[in-house]
């Protein structure tokens, strides 16, 4: 079914909220989040475009504002899915790659991670490791599914998750974010990773947040 922009709220359409740890103040807003110029969040827009239908675009402008901790920037989640780019420095995981995620949450819309540069990120905002639920993923590579909203209802938004680039995705709802499944579902809880020397090993690449 398509759906029209008065079928997603009556104004605007709200930012995609990232998957905790992500949520709270004190923890990593990264290069998928969504950046804030002005005392009002940027207001997403719906465009149309050849092979993917109705897609969710976001106006902020990438390195300028103040990074929003709550909310992805639809553009930047997808070009860091789709790329394999690290959500930390953003250059391409060409090796191993790692991700930050939730107990029991077997797919993500979370960007991967060079393990040194996850590490780098838990070393810098330690709040993670007061998450019980919080875990590690360290895999070689993932499958991508698309995150198409197919209505809302009772105020809910509805979602259908074909995988990434099928014939006929277009028709099936908004694109938002791409959902990656890792290839190893093996999570090591955080503070148990950060503690080994996996964890402590060097990667090709640290960089600051």
């Amino acid at each position: 079914m398509s759906v029209s922009w008065a079928d997603l709220a009556p104004d605007a359409v709200p930012l995609p909220p990232a998957p905790p740890p992500h949520h709270l103040p004190g923890f990593p807003a990264l290069r998928a989040h969504a950046r804030q110029a002005t005392t009002q969040l940027p207001v997403p827009q719906i465009w149309t475009t050849p092979g993917q239908g109705a897609v969710l675009n976001c106006p902020c402008q990438p390195g300028l504002g103040v990074p929003v901790p709550q909310y992805y920037c639809p553009n930047a989640q997808r070009r860091l899915m789709a790329e394999r780019r690290c959500i930390n420095c953003g250059e391409p995981v060409d090796g191993p790659l790692v991700f930050l995620g939730v107990l029991g949450a077997g797919a993500t819309t979370a960007p991967p991670l060079h393990p040194a540069c996850a590490r780098r990120v838990v070393e810098v905002f330690p709040r993670l490791w007061s998450l019980r639920n919080a875990v590690v993923l360290a895999a070689t590579g993932y499958a991508l599914y698309e995150q198409r909203l197919t209505r809302i209802t009772d105020g809910k938004a509805r979602y259908t998750y074909p995988r990434c680039g099928l014939d006929g995705n277009a028709g099936l709802g908004v694109l938002g974010l791409l959902v990656a499944v890792p290839d190893t579902q093996h999570p090591v809880p955080l503070n148990a990773w950060a503690n080994d020397h996996y964890g402590r090993g060097q990667s090709e690449r640290v960089s600051g947040t």
